[in-house]
């Protein structure tokens, strides 16, 4: 390069040496001006030359044509060069030649005012004051126009030409473009730096050099701003025989966008940003926008970079995008526009969000790593809806994982650690369950405390959620948003189940729902024990259900819709089957459902209710059980009515001329029948209950302890001759009669008093069954008409006591011992008799004038 300025620099001087040479030899005539249309001297040759002579010398010419020189030019003296060159320009006022010829090149040159200007097809330059102080040449550099990137330059040059050092100071144009710079030349090194003040267009500038179509859209397209300013530009480069090249490493550049945009992504909506500040440093583009925000979501700290743009390494594009707001589907379109797919949906709340995306520009190849820190909020992953408190989730290599998410809400608090694998869409999650519940005014269904829980979780067209330790699996369709839970085993949920109007020990169940907001279920309930049976023992201890549950209510059917549950009005509605009261009370107590909070209602219809061993058999009844195992109960068997009341530990039964289809489920014995009954009974059940039966009209017969008693009626001669007294094959007749009893601990029955009036006989006693062996002691009196002749009833007080007033009875004693299934019978001594009948002991006390002592002769 060196050699071609001092070339074309002699050139220059040789030619203005000959048209000197011309211009003295005309001297005489120049005043007047001289025209020549062609002229030859040695190898010049000039067209059409005019030179004139006026105060200093004129000299134009329109054509000069100088040829190359085959023989190496040695290179001129400098100091001797400039010197004479400039002593030449002393004698001229004006040179104009409008074309040079040279090696294929054209030039022009204009020497006017002291001003040096010339022109090729590549530049202008215009230049004054050049002039040599020392070792230095000067000069004032007027203008540099580069023709082919439409640059002007000026300023001012100082070179030293024995140190080979230069220094330019100046400034530059382009378009809109105003730039100061400085260019430092130390021996083959070319040093430089710029800087701008604001212009608007930066696309023409950067379309002028050779960028990589790749690369030149990120300069120019995508990046963009109302204004530019180039803050600095330094660099090197290195001169050398090919002429000048940059030293790629050693390009630094910062430059402030206003009101700037970035378009990083087709389909997404662009990064705006008050200011950008674009940085060049060591081969990468940095850009670092001024409080950015996307679709008016802020992303501060957010920065973008173009890395390894001078090396042959892939160019790749940097995203690293922050930004604290919700995780809405806007944002996760950035991920979503580069492959990436996050089954994740925020739906309220924050996040602290980092997105750092790496796009290969030429192989199109992307790499994501995403860290989300949400705050309290609700979330949807794959469409299941969480409220979360705080967690962090990394997102890596196609692989997410989630570290600690809270997740909290009135009904649960539990944290979340696991993976998700994005191409198989699939995900191993672990729950740490502190407490999870399913409650409906303030009633708990369902409840988990301080328990770990494995997950899988499956997502395509669906969302398939696996409990394993649960045996539960819930499927969310993404299309609709249906969603079914199967339940494959219910005993693995027994113990979480709480407040059921039954204990569940096992079965399985199948939840659909359209909304996750009405649900549809049908199952199998398996009881290992039963309170529920149909006939007399037929236990129900696997229940086929269906029904309903929403916010307005939950439902529960079961033994073809049998068995009603209404949770919302708190009832249930029996049909033709049976209800064990006393079963269903142990169940509630002791089974996994805890203890009631609120009252329920059964319904009945065609259904017996079984409290213990006593029965009730009713058409209809209701009963109230209320928490605590406190109930009411009223049922009805066509004009009968009973009532059993339980507060406390006390219960109390109560029936009014009841008949004997209700009466003998009722007490456990059917020996009673026909007539009407009336029975009060009340106590603690399993301590001491104590009851009277009152009797109207009846019989009594057909049980084995009458049976027995009839037989020894008719075998014993002494009470064959009774007159009549009443007792028969088809039973004993009943007018009236009380039966008073004690049960204690429930298992013994104390007949505390027995009295019972028919046709031609009443029956007194008392006594004792052991309910446990079955073991009989009873004491009867069976007092009839008198038969035999006045002897007894003329003693004075034997015959009282015996006869009553009118000397008319016969009494006759009885014991019924054995068991209740092989129960025997014997006459009873005359002092057991007197003892034991209720009328006979009050005559006994209240015989007239008698003495302690003739009772005492009589006992």
């Amino acid at each position: 390069m060196k050699r071609r300025l001092f070339a074309a620099h002699s050139t220059i001087r040789n030619t203005l040496f000959v048209l000197v040479a011309i211009a003295i030899t005309f001297f005489v005539v120049l005043k007047n001006g001289i025209s020549i249309d062609h002229l030859k001297i040695a190898s010049l040759t000039v067209e059409r030359l005019y030179l004139k002579l006026d105060k200093k010398l004129i000299l134009r010419a329109d054509k000069l044509t100088i040829p190359a020189s085959k023989k190496k030019q040695p290179l001129p003296n400098l100091e001797e060069g400039l010197d004479r060159f400039n002593e030449i320009l002393r004698y001229f006022e004006t040179i104009e030649l409008k074309e040079i010829e040279f090696k294929n090149d054209h030039y022009s040159i204009l020497y006017s005012d002291n001003i040096f200007y010339m022109v090729n097809d590549l530049f202008e330059i215009a230049t004054h004051q050049i002039s040599r102080v020392g070792d230095e040449v000067q000069a004032i550099i007027d203008l540099i126009y580069i023709k082919k990137y439409d640059i002007r330059l000026s300023g001012k040059l100082v070179y030293n030409y024995k140190k080979d050092t230069a220094l330019v100071r100046g400034s530059a144009e382009y378009r809109d473009i105003h730039a100061d710079f400085m260019l430092n030349k130390k021996k083959k090194i070319l040093y430089f730096t710029m800087k701008s003040g604001q212009f608007t267009q930066l696309k023409p500038l950067i379309d002028q050099f050779p960028i990589s179509p790749k690369i030149a859209p990120w300069i120019t397209d995508r990046v963009k701003a109302e204004h530019y300013r180039l803050e600095s530009l330094k660099g090197a480069a290195r001169i050398d025989k090919k002429g000048i090249r940059l030293i790629p490493d050693s390009l630094t550049g910062a430059a402030l966008l206003q009101n700037a945009s970035v378009d990083f992504k087709d389909g997404l909506k662009i990064v705006k940003a008050e200011e950008m500040k674009v940085l060049f440093r060591k081969g990468n583009l940095y850009f670092e926008p001024t409080r950015p925000y996307y679709d008016a979501v802020g992303l501060a700290g957010s920065r973008v970079s173009i890395v390894d743009l001078l090396n042959p390494k892939p160019v790749i594009l940097k995203l690293d995008l922050k930004f604290d707001t919700t995780l809405g589907p806007e944002l996760l379109k950035i991920v979503n526009a580069y492959g990436i797919d996050i089954p994740l949906l925020q739906k309220s709340g924050t996040t602290d969000s980092r997105v750092r995306i790496d796009v290969d520009l030429k192989a199109k190849k992307v790499t994501c790593m995403c860290d989300f820190r949400p705050k309290k909020g609700e979330i949807e992953i794959g469409g299941l809806k969480l409220p979360v408190s705080n967690g962090w989730v990394h997102i890596e290599d196609g692989t997410v994982t989630l570290s600690n998410i809270g997740l909290r809400s009135k009904l649960y608090q539990l944290s979340a650690d696991g993976k998700i694998d994005l191409g198989a869409k699939s995900a191993n999650l672990n729950l740490d369950v502190k407490s999870f519940r399913l409650e409906k005014e303030g009633e708990t269904f369902f409840s988990i405390q301080n328990r770990k829980l494995p997950v899988k979780i499956r997502y395509r067209e669906s969302v398939i959620v696996s409990l394993p330790s649960l045996g539960t699996e819930i499927k969310v369709s993404k299309k609709n948003g249906s969603g079914t839970i199967k339940i494959a085993d219910i005993k693995l949920l027994k113990e979480s189940l709480k407040n059921l109007p039954i204990t569940v020990n096992g079965g399985h169940l199948t939840i659909t729902t359209k909304d996750f907001k009405h649900f549809a279920f049908e199952g199998l309930l398996k009881r290992r024990d039963c309170f529920i049976y149909e006939n007399d023992s037929s236990c129900l201890s696997q229940i086929p259900i269906y029904g309903t549950a929403s916010d307005k209510g939950f439902i529960l059917r079961g033994f073809q819709n049998r068995f009603v549950f209404n949770a919302e009005k708190s009832t249930i509605i029996l049909k033709n089957l049976n209800l064990d009261l006393k079963k269903y009370f142990d169940d509630l107590e002791s089974g996994s459902g805890g203890k009631m909070k609120r009252k329920i209602k059964i319904s009945a219809k065609n259904s017996t209710l079984r409290y213990g061993k006593s029965k009730l058999v009713t058409d209809r009844y209701l009963l109230g059980i209320l928490p605590g195992g406190n109930f009411h109960f009223r049922g009805s068997l066509g004009q009968d009515t009973v009532t059993v009341t339980k507060k406390g530990e006390k219960l109390e039964i109560k029936a009014d001329r009841i008949s004997d289809r209700m009466l003998h489920p009722l007490i456990n014995f059917g020996g009673l029948q026909k007539g009407r009954y009336s029975l009060r009974m009340s106590g603690v059940p399993g301590k001491m209950m104590q009851g009277e039966i009152k009797l109207e009209n009846g019989i009594m017969s057909n049980f084995k302890a009458y049976n027995n008693v009839l037989a020894l009626i008719n075998t014993l001669p002494a009470l064959a001759t009774l007159n009549s007294p009443g007792f028969s094959a088809k039973g004993f007749v009943i007018r009236s009669g009380v039966i008073k009893f004690t049960v204690f601990e429930g298992r013994l029955l104390t007949f505390d008093s027995v009295l019972i009036k028919g046709k031609s006989a009443t029956i007194s006693g008392d006594g004792v069954v052991n309910i446990e062996t079955g073991k009989i002691d009873i004491d009867l009196a069976i007092q009839t008409a008198k038969g035999v002749g006045n002897l007894i009833g003329k003693l004075p007080v034997v015959g009282y006591i015996l006869t009553g007033k009118n000397k008319s009875l016969m009494t006759v004693g009885l014991h019924i011992g054995g068991t209740l299934d092989k129960p025997t019978t014997k006459t009873s001594p005359i002092k057991d008799v007197l003892m034991l009948p209720f009328k006979m002991l009050e005559r006994t006390l209240t015989a007239p004038g008698k003495k302690e002592e003739d009772l005492n002769e009589v006992f």
